[in-house]
């Protein structure tokens, strides 16, 4: 399997893993490549994808966290 290929779906678990639901993650997927599946596009297009999710990803990880850690310390 192309290695593209096995990150956009180590995505798309993670995602689904840090609380996305499976029709959010394929509007996601849908946006970027249309009605295609990640299989049917190209190498350039997998990478623009992957841009994307790891983008949604790291806002979930960044919501999870609170937000970043030097305007958020927490208590002392």
């Amino acid at each position: 399997m192309d290695s593209r290929l096995e990150r956009i779906y180590e995505l798309k678990l993670q995602l689904l893993q840090l609380g996305y639901h499976g029709f959010q993650v394929d509007a996601m997927i849908k946006e970027v490549i249309g009605s295609a599946t990640p299989e049917e596009i190209d190498a350039a297009q997998r990478l623009k994808l992957i841009e994307a999710l790891e983008k949604y990803a790291y806002f979930a990880l960044k919501a999870r966290r609170g937000g970043d850690a030097r305007r958020n310390p927490g208590p002392r």
